[in-house]
């Protein structure tokens, strides 16, 4: 107990005998000692979560009632409540909450409704209120836990209460910075080496079903694995008739940090099933089988303004695409278990991309990506490079039904180096070989890119060094809010993937124009609005003009996007024109869930062509109901499904059944389940969770009672503790053995693990200089990341100036705690009676200083040096005497002129 706590406790504890003791009170309310004797005096400490409020109140304990000083209470907690021998009056929490006691009336007032009160919510002891826990919950809303047995009282709330208010404060300030970790700490990063033979990720999922034409036993199988210091990934897909149907790989590495291949600096080397790049006006893109080797970092779009997002999607998951927020599309699995949204635009600014996925027995995960447009892309003096060599539609392995396409196995080439001129230019060439359309065409690219004051200017030209030429000039600017993209291209005789003839003519000219903006009505609806008019000649005479117009809004958990698409072909012979649209509609609620798609066309026809809604009704967090409904016009068929899922911890089992106005049907069961087994675990984890795409940690929170920051010896598991990453709490985990908590986060970006000390309750264990590491976590791969906690003490003792042949305590003296490397470990001030405290101070060898510079400024010294030893027998360290002498300066001797 520190000395001026137990000063003041003594007195108050003298007092509370005193009146224990007296018979005087007011005759209305029973005083304490009808209930209480000197024996039922308690000292307790008040704790609300890990923050300590208090060391010492004063309560009273019987068998049969427990009551605890008010104004300790109230004090305590920050309550504005001033008490005296009338009552009490003041408000807590919100100055809206206006608070009386009115001892002679008997009354409370909370919030200007006034209530009688009693023996069994307040005593008074000549003037010492004591309130019991039941009135403490009626009138202030705050429950109050004892364990007697530590002498400890903890206070909760539903609201929080004032000091958890400032903490959120600090750190709601802290945030203002930006969260995410763009590169390593110096000496904090966690190093993660390529592995000769790793242990698997394993996705899988198996189907099961019966239906009007065949039962089937369908299967995928997404692996990521380490193998020869190579990251490895294979998919592959199995009917139990036709066997293995899909089977593709790829080998390879990737980092951010510019660390492969030595000299070379590059990001990435793949070797296998690869999407080859595309080219502003000549190389599409490709998948197939080949090597790609790339300085440039990691996930940045081949062409300024748009952007392509492409990955692997089980049988039976949904993907929903948002960018800032607005729903732009979503698909369903294919065939091929991929997904692919092409062509996506990208506005002047922040694209935050988010791609939503949704399991067929309810799982659900994210992933994100952000890309700035505007900016210069290159440093003065730096140049990155891109060299792609594939096989054209051609699969690593093998693809079961994969069309023979013209070109496919054909060689591909596709080459592209950027060199940063100045600080706003950067400039690139590049060169591409690709088999279309019956010929093999190669192109020499060339690009420039700069900033020009608000606006980001791209010029492009391209050679087909088998006759023709093209050009291009985009500008893309955010004015007044709007963001602009405008683009105009010419072509002569040229062809190519990204500019296909139209029949038997080149295309003349492209020019397009995109506004994104966003109308706000008010300051509680918003509605963001995309319109694009694109315009294409050809040399034949023909014009296509077309345009697209996006709104979309949120009505709290509510979004809903629509499309409208509008194409006009104005040709020698024919004039068409259409209009068409599409309506998606998200709602989520916590019981429910509903993703809607309606198409229709307005032009040559108004119709409705199609319409599909999907209904995730979940009873808790792991049970839930499936149906759907979805009607084709033209076919005039109408088709139901209905699903029933449960997810396990490890696995995830649902029930589904399709049925078809045409008499189609079919039924079954799908399991799907991720395995890893991280490597301080005795056994494989299973879980529910996607895993196999997605960087992984395992972590163990302990505290570190021997300060080496390795878990052995004694060190004691805190199993119940969470984590954050990057400042924020981590939101997908799952426990697994040895008190292995496995994080899944986003692969190649650098995440800041750390533990949510929220979490603790114990108050007295803090963060050690390890309790934050840099992880760089690769797919495939498991980031063993132990982080430790310290349990720490306190100093204790008062300042003494020695003056006038007595000590006299000292006040505002700055004291230092030093660790054996003499680094400063922790300040602090001596209070106005001398009184100082050094609180949660780590185990270990400590010397104690005044500060030098007030030394110097003061002419204070040390009398005697101080040093100890904090240790988990002796974590407290009291009654240290700190004597100071002041130094009389001399007084220089006068000389005589």
């Amino acid at each position: 107990m520190k000395n001026r706590s137990a000063i003041a406790i003594a007195l108050r504890m003298s007092s509370c005998v005193a009146a224990l003791g007296w018979s005087g009170g007011y005759a209305e309310i029973s005083a304490s000692r009808d209930f209480f004797s000197e024996d039922d005096l308690v000292i307790l400490r008040l704790q609300a979560g890990r923050y300590i409020l208090s060391d010492g109140i004063i309560g009273y304990r019987s068998d049969e009632r427990t009551c605890i000083a008010f104004d300790d209470l109230v004090g305590a907690l920050d309550f504005s409540i001033i008490t005296d021998t009338a009552g009490a009056r003041g408000w807590f929490i919100k100055e809206s909450r206006q608070f009386e006691l009115d001892i002679e009336a008997q009354t409370v007032t909370v919030e200007g409704k006034t209530a009688p009160f009693g023996p069994s919510d307040i005593y008074d002891d000549d003037g010492l209120l004591c309130i019991t826990p039941d009135a403490a919950k009626a009138w202030f809303n705050i429950s109050l836990a004892f364990d007697f047995e530590n002498a400890t009282m903890v206070v909760s709330s539903n609201e929080p209460l004032p000091v958890e208010e400032r903490e959120a404060r600090k750190k709601r300030r802290t945030q203002i910075q930006p969260t995410q970790v763009t590169a390593p700490l110096d000496g904090k990063e966690a190093a993660t080496p390529y592995q000769w033979i790793g242990l698997p990720v394993v996705d899988a999922s198996v189907s099961s079903s019966i239906s009007d034409q065949s039962k089937q036993l369908n299967g995928d199988l997404l692996l990521t694995n380490e193998l020869f210091k190579v990251s490895t990934e294979l998919y592959a897909s199995f009917n139990a008739e036709t066997g293995v149907e899909t089977l593709r790989g790829s080998f390879g590495r990737r980092s951010n940090s510019r660390s492969l291949a030595g000299p070379l600096k590059l990001t990435e080397i793949v070797v296998g099933d690869i999407t080859s790049p595309q080219n502003r006006l000549s190389a599409g893109t490709d998948l197939g089988r080949g090597i790609m080797l790339s300085s440039f970092p990691l996930d940045q779009p081949d062409v300024f303004n748009m952007t392509e997002l492409r990955g692997e999607l089980l049988e039976g998951w949904e993907v929903e695409l948002y960018r800032n927020d607005v729903l732009l599309d979503f698909q369903s699995s294919r065939p091929d278990g991929r997904y692919e949204f092409v062509n996506v635009p990208l506005l002047f600014g922040r694209n935050e991309f988010r791609l939503a996925f949704y399991g067929p027995q309810g799982q659900k995960r994210e992933d994100y990506k952000e890309i700035f447009v505007g900016e210069s892309q290159r440093k003065t003096g730096s140049a990155d490079f891109l060299l792609s060599v594939t096989q054209q539609a051609t699969p690593l392995f093998f693809e079961a039904g994969a069309l023979d396409t013209p070109g496919k196995g054909e060689l591909r080439l596709n080459s592209r180096i950027d060199y940063g001129l100045s600080e706003n230019v950067t400039i690139g060439a590049g060169a591409a070989s690709v088999f279309f359309d019956g010929e093999r065409e190669t192109y020499i690219d060339n690009s420039l890119r700069f900033r020009l004051g608000a606006f980001s200017v791209v010029a492009d030209s391209s050679i087909n060094l088998g006759g023709g030429k093209a050009g291009a000039l985009a500008v893309q600017t955010s004015l007044g809010g709007i963001n602009f993209t405008a683009s105009h291209e010419e072509f002569f005789s040229y062809e190519s993937e990204r500019a296909p003839k139209q029949g038997n003519a080149f295309i003349k000219n492209r020019s397009a124009l995109r506004a994104d903006f966003v109308l706000s009505p008010s300051k509680s609806f918003s509605i963001p609005i995309a319109a694009t008019v694109q315009q294409q000649q050809n040399d034949s005479g023909s014009k296509l003009l077309s345009g697209s117009l996006r709104t979309s809004t949120a009505f709290g958990s509510m979004s809903v996007a629509n499309e409208l698409n509008y194409s006009s072909l104005q040709d020698l012979d024919r004039n068409t024109e259409s209009l068409t649209g599409t309506t998606l509609l998200s709602y989520y609620a916590k019981r429910l869930a509903v993703r809607t798609e309606l198409a229709y066309d307005v032009k040559p026809i108004a119709r409705v062509t199609r319409t599909t809604t999907t209904v995730d009704v979940p009873i808790d967090d792991r049970f839930g109901f499936r149906f759907g409904t979805g009607y084709e016009f033209e076919q005039k068929t109408a088709n139901f499904t209905a699903g029933i899922n449960y997810r396990f911890d490890n696995l995830s089992v649902g029930g589904f059944a399709r049925l078809s106005t045409d008499g189609a049907y079919e039924a079954g069961i799908n399991l799907t389940a991720s395995f890893a087994k991280s490597p301080k675990a005795k056994k494989w984890a299973a879980s529910s969770k996607n895993l196999a795409r997605s960087g992984l940690i395992a972590t163990r929170a302990f505290i570190d009672t021997n300060s080496n920051s390795v878990f052995d010896g004694d060190d004691t598991l805190m199993e119940n503790a969470e984590f954050k990453i990057n400042g924020r709490p981590a939101q997908h985990t799952q426990k697994a053995d040895e008190g292995v908590t496995l994080i899944t986060v986003s692969p190649y970006e650098p995440a800041a693990l750390s533990i949510d000390m929220r979490t603790i309750d114990d108050p007295y264990l803090i963060g050690t200089e390890n309790a934050e590491s840099i992880i760089v976590p690769r797919p495939g791969t498991i980031t063993l990341m132990d982080v430790p906690l310290s349990p720490s003490g306190e100093v204790v003792g008062t300042v003494f100036l020695f003056r006038n042949e007595e000590d006299l305590e000292m006040g505002d003296v700055e004291l230092q705690l030093h660790n054996t490397n003499g680094e400063i470990v922790s300040k602090t001030a001596s209070e106005f009676d001398g009184y100082f405290v050094f609180e949660r101070v780590p185990f270990g060898d400590y010397r104690l200083s005044i500060s030098p510079e007030q030394g110097a400024r003061l002419n204070f010294t040390l009398k005697n040096e101080h040093k100890f030893s904090v240790t988990q027998s002796n974590d407290i360290i009291e009654n240290l005497d700190v004597h100071l002498i002041a130094e009389i300066p001399a007084v220089p001797e006068q000389v005589e002129d």
